[in-house]
């Protein structure tokens, strides 16, 4: 397995993240916001792979785990 480092940004560099962010994803990440339903670029995507926050990079989950709703 490998390390991650989990040490928080700097003011800096968090500003520098969020710069690269689009409106929707700074809705969704940083104001606790959600995405319109069936709409992502992933709602159909079964390749596998691992998932990872589009912030900071640091891998969420398998897309093996990802959830079908049905």
């Amino acid at each position: 397995m490998s390390a991650f480092d989990l040490t928080p940004p700097s003011a800096e560099e968090r500003r520098h993240l969020e710069a690269g962010l689009s409106p929707e994803e700074r809705h969704v990440l940083l104001q606790h916001g959600t995405e319109r339903p069936f709409c992502g670029v992933f709602v159909d995507q079964k390749k596998p792979g691992v998932y990872c926050c589009r912030l900071c990079g640091l891998p969420l989950f398998r897309a093996g785990e990802k959830f079908d709703s049905g």
